[in-house]
């Protein structure tokens, strides 16, 4: 068996790497399965986006200091922000 030799520089690499991935994301989100399992990702991120909100909650109400407070609001929004992405995904296809 003859093997050739391939060069490949880091952005072809990254372009096959990305298509590839789409195409895997894609075929598993079009199944029913697949639609269960992104709803079960968003919500892992909705529950860790309530955790920070009941953290900067009790910062809060122990007299803690707001720069703490606003660290868990952020991460909140952050939290619900990569839940609705998951939510609203799309296959490049669609």
């Amino acid at each position: 068996m003859n093997k050739k030799l391939i060069r490949l520089t880091e952005s072809d690499l990254h372009r096959i790497v990305k298509e590839a991935t789409n195409r895997v994301i894609s075929e598993l989100f079009d199944t029913q399965k697949g639609k269960d399992m992104q709803n079960r990702l968003a919500q892992r991120y909705d529950n860790k986006a309530d955790i920070s909100r009941r953290d900067a909650c009790m910062n809060y109400n122990n007299g803690g200091d707001y720069a703490t407070t606003a660290n868990c609001n952020a991460k909140a929004r952050a939290y619900g922000d990569k839940a609705s992405q998951i939510r609203n995904y799309r296959s490049p296809q669609q």
